[in-house]
């Protein structure tokens, strides 16, 4: 049925004894299913469109709406219409809100991770040259310390034993050096990574 125009089309309506006899109502098999004898529908039109019909039925007899009821209807219906449009464009904001936020975090994130990664890629070259330096004055201080003892007869007694004590301590700082040094590398190569899977995996717009 034409809404164009719903006050005159609501009115002619209900002009009909029995809705179930409406011949503009026979194609709703609802009226035949449920014998409804009244009914009212009204056009739910905040603007130009209609995005929806109100009704209003009675099962029980024809004509038991009064002029009243539509005109209560009509105004109800208008209200309904203004709320469900305004809800409709909070829902719309609401949306672009979250798709414009998930943009800037987007952004904020790439830059974040851009700058970790030249970070970690400029912490990285010198550490790797330190751990590996470690470990280079380990194989050297185990070389000596095999040279010191080849030697050991020619040393005196408390000389060769500071000898061997700062050989030690030096094998075993160089230990822990390289140690560490690989430990911070871990820590970076991590970093990287999880800069990478961030990157490859934007922020996804909640539902």
């Amino acid at each position: 049925h034409d809404m164009r125009s719903p006050q005159s089309s609501i009115l002619a309506l209900l002009d009909n004894p029995d809705a179930a006899a409406d011949p503009r109502l026979s194609a709703a098999q609802s009226v035949l299913v449920q014998s409804i004898r009244a009914s009212m529908c009204v056009p739910l039109k905040p603007r130009d469109d209609v995005i929806g019909v109100l009704y209003l039925d009675n099962l029980s007899a024809p004509h038991a709406f009064p002029e009243a009821d539509l005109e209560f209807l009509v105004a109800f219906a208008s209200l309904a219409a203004i709320a469900v449009e305004n809800a409709a464009l909070y829902r719309r904001i609401e949306r672009e809100t979250m798709e414009r936020m998930a943009l800037v975090m987007n952004a904020k994130v790439a830059s974040l991770n851009g700058l970790v990664a030249g970070i970690a890629h400029e912490i990285r070259n010198p550490l790797n040259f330190v751990a590996n330096f470690a470990e280079l004055s380990s194989g050297l201080l185990h070389d000596l310390s095999q040279d010191l003892a080849a030697q050991s007869q020619r040393i005196p007694r408390d000389a060769l034993r500071d000898m061997e004590d700062a050989l030690a301590a030096l094998a075993e700082n160089a230990a822990r050096v390289n140690e560490h040094g690989r430990r911070a590398d871990a820590i970076i190569q991590a970093m990287q990574l999880h800069a990478r899977l961030v990157a490859a995996r934007p922020m996804a717009l909640a539902n």
